[in-house]
C-alpha cells in the first residue's frame, strides 16, 4: 500500500453543494475544530482511494478571496500558504457565470487545480448544456462533474481525478485587462523581482493584488529610514503588519532597520514576514517609500484612463474572461419557466415573503411538538423504568446504603433519563433546519429578511448568524464574522441571544408537554415569535441610538431548489444531535449529581438522605426567591430560583435541576403512600411494556385530562407552578437572560469585558422586566395594587434607559469605540 498522503483543499462558493461533496468524499471520517488562532470552525476529513491517502481541507465558502471577511481571509491564507497539493473548486453548474469569479482568482493565483462541476442534474433540468472538454481547454486545467448529493459512478470518477491530477501543472491561462493596467502590471512585476518574495507566489498576481490592496486601504505605513522609526498605526507587537496600532518597532540612530525590504536581501526572517503579508492582504505596509508611491501614482492614472476605480477595472477584466468563455462553452435549449422560478414568485413577493417564512416556522414547530411529544412520554417512561427504578430496584436486592441509591439510581439515573426526554424534540427541530438548508430555502430566507434588517442597521447576511442562533447561540456569535463592519457585527450579538438556542428548547419541550397539552405548538411557535420580536426592537433601539451610521450592501446566491436526500438530512441531523447530547448530556449528569450532594448536605452541616427543606441548596435558593417574586416564583417554589442560576452553565441545566430537586420532594410526600400500597412495588418488565403503551397511546390520540402527557414530573410541577400565567413569565425569563457561559466567553473574545458586560446586563435585566411585566398584567385582577405598582416600576426603567441611550447617542454621534 502506498504511504503516501495527498492534501486537497475543497473551495467554492456558498450553496455550490462543497459541503455535500466533503461529506460524500469523507463519509464518518471528520473532524471539526477551529483554524489556527481564529475560532471560525475548521473542517477536515480523509479517505483512501487506490491505496492513497487523501486528507480533505473543507475551506469556508466564499464568493471571492479579496479577504474582507475573516471566511475570505481564511480561505485565501490557506490557498496561498501552499500547505495543499491540490485545490478542488467546485462549481455551480447551473449558475456557471457567477461561480467562475472565484474561479478566475485560483488562475491568477496560479495553483494546481482541478474544477468540479457540481449540481448537473439542476443545469440539466435548466436546460444548460456545457462543453466540458472546451472548458477544461479554456482553464487549462482537469474539469470532472458530479451531483454531489447522489450516491453514483461519478463520485468515484472524481476521486479517480484527484489521484490522477499532476500536481505540478499549474494552470497557464491568464485573465487580461484594460491595456493600460496592463502595462503597469507589467512595470509593478519587474519592480517586485527586486524583492525577495516566496518562490510559490507568482509576480503577475501578486501586482494584481498589489493595486488591489491599494485600493482597499488608504493608510500607508512607510518604511524607516536610517534614522530612527516608531511603527506606529498598523503594528501588530512587531512594527509592521496590518493590526490595531499599538505595535512599536524601534531602531537605535545609526542602525539599519532590519525589517526594511530594501536592506534584507535574502534574509531568511524576512522572506517569513513577507509570506505572512502576502497571506494576509497587508503587502503593501512591506514595501518603501518610492515603491508605494509608485503604485499610487500608477493607480491614478488608471482611473483616469479607465474612469473607473481599481477594483473596477479589476472586476470588468474577470467578469470579461467569463462572458467570452460562458458564451464559447455554455449553450441553453428553448428555456421554459422552472420550478424554482414559480415557487420564488411566492416565497420572494413583496407581500406573501414574509408570511411565508413565519408560516415555514409554524410548521416546523407544529411537527415537533406533535411528532415528539409521544416519544418525550415513551423515553421518560422507558429510561426511567431502565435507570431509575430498575436500577433502584437491583441495588435494593444488594442491601445498597439508601445514599448510594439516591446518587446512582435517582440523580445520574435520572440525568440520563432527563437527556434522553429531550432528544426527540431536538432531533425534530434538527431535522427540520436540515430540510430548510438542503432545500435551498434557507438563503431564501435571508434574502427575504434583508428589508427588514436593513430597517435595523444590518444587512440580510446577518440572518445567517441569527438562524444559527436557532441551533446554538457560540456558533451564532461567531458566524458574525461574516459581517464586514464592526457596528454590525456588535447589532447581531446583541440580537442573537433572543433566538432560542437547542437548549432551551427541551426546557420549553417540558413544560408545553405538562401545562399546555397538544395546543403546546402554539405556544411554543409564540415564545419563539416573542424573541424574533424582541430582538427587532433590541436592534431597532440601539441602531435608532448610539450604533447610527450606514448598512453595508448585502448581496447572496439564491441557489436553485433541491430536493433533500434522506442520507443528507441524517448526517447533517447526527453530526448536530451527537454534539449536542455530548455537551447537554454530560452537563446535566455532572449537575445532577452536585444538586443531589447540596441537596443532602443540611444547614448543619450534616449529609442525609431527603433533606431538601433544610439543605444548603434550599437555603440558597430560599434566599433570591424573593428577587424572582415579581416574576411570578412563589416562595415555596425555590427549585425554580436554584434553576434559572444553574441556567448559566447551559440552559438545559434547568431541566437537570428541576428534575433532581421536584423528584426528591415529591419522593418524600409520597414515602407514606407507597408504604401503605402494593401497588407501587416496581416490575421491571410490565413497566417496559407500559412505555410502549404510552407511545401507542400517543399517537393514537387517546389522551388523559391534559392531552395524554404521561410525565414523572407533572404532579409536582403543577404543584409548584400553580397558574399558566406562572409558566409562561418563567419561560419568558429563560428565554431571554444571559446565555451560557460558553455564550459569555465567546462574546468577550469577540468583543471586549465592556461590551460583554453591557450585554449580559441588558439581557438578564430586560428578562426580568418583560416577565414581571406579564404576570402582573396576566394577574392584575388578583391584586390590582401592588400589580400597578410593579407595572408603573417596570415602564419608568424601561423609559429611563431608552432616554439615557438617546442621549448617549446625540453626545456621541456615532462616534463609538465598537471593540
Amino acid at each position: 500500500m502506498n504511504d503516501k498522503t495527498l492534501t486537497i483543499a475543497l473551495t467554492g462558493n456558498p450553496n455550490c453543494g462543497k459541503t455535500t461533496l466533503f461529506n460524500a468524499l469523507t463519509g464518518s471520517q471528520q473532524t471539526v475544530g477551529n483554524w489556527a488562532g481564529v475560532t471560525v470552525e475548521h473542517k477536515e476529513g480523509s479517505l483512501t482511494h487506490n491505496g492513497v491517502r487523501i486528507r480533505v481541507i473543507d475551506l469556508p465558502g466564499t464568493y471571492s478571496f479579496s479577504a474582507l471577511s475573516e471566511d475570505e481571509q481564511i480561505a485565501n491564507n490557506f490557498v496561498q500558504s501552499n500547505k495543499a497539493d491540490l485545490i478542488v473548486n467546485i462549481v455551480d453548474a447551473s449558475n456557471l457565470e457567477r461561480n467562475l469569479y472565484l474561479t478566475t482568482q485560483l488562475l491568477e493565483m496560479k495553483v494546481p487545480m482541478l474544477v468540479v462541476l457540481n449540481m448537473m442534474d439542476v443545469a440539466k433540468s435548466n436546460n444548460i448544456i456545457i462543453d466540458i472538454e472546451h472548458l477544461a481547454k479554456h482553464l487549462d486545467c482537469p474539469v470532472v462533474t458530479t451531483i454531489a448529493n447522489r450516491r453514483s459512478d461519478n463520485l468515484v470518477q472524481l476521486k479517480d481525478a484527484i489521484l490522477a491530477a499532476d500536481l505540478n501543472a499549474i494552470p497557464k491561462t491568464d485573465i487580461k485587462y484594460d491595456d493600460i493596467f496592463e502595462k503597469y502590471i507589467t512595470e509593478v512585476k519587474d519592480l517586485l523581482k527586486e524583492f525577495d518574495v516566496p518562490e510559490h507566489i507568482d509576480y503577475r498576481w501578486l501586482a494584481v493584488k498589489m493595486f488591489e490592496d491599494n485600493h482597499q486601504y488608504s493608510e500607508r505605513a512607510k518604511c524607516p529610514n536610517r534614522e530612527q522609526h516608531h511603527g506606529q498605526g498598523h503594528g501588530n507587537g512587531h512594527g509592521y503588519g496590518h493590526g490595531n496600532g499599538q505595535g512599536r518597532g524601534r531602531h537605535r540612530q545609526g542602525e539599519h532597520p532590519e525589517n526594511c525590504p530594501r536592506k534584507m536581501g535574502r534574509n531568511s526572517r524576512f522572506r517569513k514576514k513577507m509570506q505572512q503579508a502576502i497571506e494576509t492582504e497587508t503587502l503593501r505596509y512591506y514595501l518603501d517609500e518610492s515603491f508605494s508611491n509608485k503604485l499610487t501614482e500608477m493607480s491614478l492614472k488608471i482611473k483616469k484612463h479607465t474612469r473607473d476605480s481599481i477594483d473596477v477595472v479589476i472586476a470588468d477584466g474577470r467578469y470579461g474572461f467569463i462572458r467570452g468563455l460562458s458564451k464559447d462553452v455554455i449553450r441553453r435549449s428553448a428555456l421554459r419557466r422552472n420550478v424554482t422560478e414559480l415557487i420564488d414568485n411566492v416565497l420572494l413577493s413583496k407581500y406573501l415573503g414574509i408570511p411565508s417564512f413565519f408560516i415555514v416556522l409554524f410548521l416546523v414547530f407544529s411537527l415537533t411538538i406533535t411528532v415528539g411529544t409521544p416519544f418525550i412520554d415513551f423515553l421518560d417512561s422507558f429510561m426511567g423504568a431502565i435507570f431509575v427504578d430498575g436500577f433502584a430496584n437491583l441495588l435494593e436486592s444488594f442491601s445498597a446504603p439508601l445514599w448510594l441509591i439516591n446518587i446512582l439510581a435517582h440523580s445520574i439515573g435520572g440525568g440520563i433519563q432527563t437527556v434522553a426526554t429531550f432528544i426527540p424534540p431536538i432531533f425534530f427541530i434538527f431535522v427540520s433546519l436540515a430540510i430548510l438548508e438542503d432545500s435551498g430555502y434557507m438563503s431564501r430566507a435571508a434574502f427575504v429578511m434583508d428589508r427588514f434588517l436593513r430597517f435595523l442597521g444590518l444587512p440580510g447576511k446577518a440572518f445567517i448568524p441569527l438562524m444559527v442562533g436557532f441551533g446554538c447561540t457560540v456558533p451564532a456569535i461567531l458566524a458574525t464574522r461574516t459581517l464586514e463592519s464592526k457596528k454590525e457585527r456588535l447589532i447581531a450579538i446583541l440580537m442573537t441571544p433572543f433566538m432560542s438556542c437547542g437548549a432551551k428548547f427541551p426546557v420549553y419541550a417540558l413544560f408545553i408537554s405538562i401545562f399546555f397539552g397538544r395546543n403546546g405548538s402554539f405556544v411554543l411557535f409564540g415564545i419563539y415569535l416573542l424573541g424574533i420580536i424582541l430582538a427587532i426592537l433590541t436592534g431597532l433601539l440601539f441602531k435608532s441610538t448610539i450604533f447610527q451610521g450606514e448598512t453595508s450592501t448585502f448581496v447572496m446566491e439564491l441557489p436553485p431548489y433541491h430536493i433533500p436526500t434522506f442520507r443528507g438530512i441524517l448526517t447533517h441531523t447526527w453530526f448536530r444531535l451527537k454534539g449536542f447530547i455530548q455537551k447537554a448530556g454530560l452537563m446535566i449528569l455532572v449537575l445532577v449529581v452536585i444538586m443531589s450532594i447540596f441537596g443532602n448536605i443540611g444547614m448543619d452541616g450534616k449529609f442525609g438522605q431527603n433533606r431538601q427543606s433544610d439543605s444548603l441548596l434550599a437555603g440558597f435558593g430560599k434566599m433570591i426567591t424573593p428577587i424572582f417574586q415579581p416574576i411570578g416564583i412563589e416562595k415555596d417554589n425555590w427549585e425554580a430560583s436554584v434553576g434559572l442560576v444553574t441556567g448559566l452553565f447551559a440552559k438545559e441545566a434547568v431541566i437537570g435541576t428541576l428534575s433532581v430537586l421536584l423528584k426528591d420532594e415529591m419522593s418524600q410526600d409520597e414515602t407514606t403512600e407507597a408504604a401503605e400500597s402494593e401497588a407501587t412495588q416496581f416490575h421491571f418488565w410490565p413497566a417496559i411494556g407500559n412505555s410502549f403503551v404510552i407511545l401507542y397511546q400517543g399517537f393514537a390520540g387517546s389522551p388523559d385530562e391534559e392531552g395524554g402527557e404521561v410525565n414523572s414530573l407533572r404532579p409536582i410541577m403543577k404543584k409548584k407552578f400553580k397558574k399558566k400565567a406562572n409558566v409562561l413569565a418563567y419561560l419568558i425569563f429563560i428565554l431571554i437572560y444571559a446565555p451560557c457561559v460558553a455564550a459569555i466567553g465567546t462574546m468577550f473574545n469577540e468583543t471586549n469585558g465592556k461590551w460583554t458586560t453591557i450585554i449580559v446586563a441588558y439581557l438578564t435585566g430586560l428578562a426580568w422586566l418583560i416577565a414581571m411585566l406579564f404576570y402582573q398584567s396576566a394577574t392584575f385582577f388578583s391584586h390590582p395594587l401592588s400589580s400597578g405598582l410593579w407595572i408603573l416600576t417596570g415602564l419608568s426603567i424601561m423609559a429611563t434607559f431608552y432616554l439615557t441611550l438617546r442621549h448617549m447617542g446625540k453626545t456621541l454621534k456615532g462616534r463609538v469605540n465598537y471593540w
